[in-house]
């Protein structure tokens, strides 16, 4: 504890403990506390209180489960595939 000379004794333990429990409140509150073991994909807007995180099972290495892994990830070799397939369009045309 620290007198200030004002008579106000701080005990800044008690302070931390304060701002950790309403910090630890609001994250829950909002919904934006989750394990970075699980998919990181949002769903829904941010500032909405319904926003959650997909929370499957991640791939090994990546931040989301397959599904969204499979949306935010472009193959290569597919789109070379695409674009080679869409070159031979045109000059069929």
């Amino acid at each position: 504890m620290l007198n200030t000379g004002f008579f106000i004794n701080i005990n800044y333990l008690e302070i931390n403990k304060i701002i950790m429990s309403i910090l630890k409140n609001y994250f829950k509150q909002n919904s934006v506390m989750h394990s970075f073991s699980s998919c990181q994909w949002p769903i829904g807007d941010p500032q909405e209180k319904d926003f959650h995180f997909c929370e499957a099972d991640t791939v090994a290495g990546k931040p989301y489960c397959q599904s969204h892994c499979d949306v935010a990830y472009i193959d290569e070799k597919e789109l070379k595939k695409e674009k080679e397939a869409q070159k031979n369009r045109r000059i069929a045309a």
